[in-house]
């Protein structure tokens, strides 16, 4: 008998970085801003790209509820 194999809908990185973006407290400040950065630049490289638009938009939902806008340019990648 065959066995099936499933493919997860989506990976552990991003998996992990919803809930770690879950798990920040608005409105974000420099701490928010520090955590999301170190777990996004590890896992992003990794993600396939429907992933990694997913993970845009966490980055564009963290910017919209910061704390101070000039933040913002904390935000990694943000030019």
């Amino acid at each position: 008998m065959n066995t099936a194999t499933v493919t997860p809908v989506y990976s552990a990185g991003i998996q992990e970085l919803n809930e770690l973006f879950n798990n920040l407290r608005k409105p974000y400040g420099k701490g928010e801003i520090v955590r999301f950065n170190l777990a996004y630049q590890r896992i992003y490289p990794q993600l396939s790209r429907t992933e990694k638009r997913r993970a845009e938009v966490l980055v564009d939902a963290l910017i919209t509820n910061l704390e101070d806008d000039r933040l913002a340019c904390q935000v990694y990648g943000v030019v």
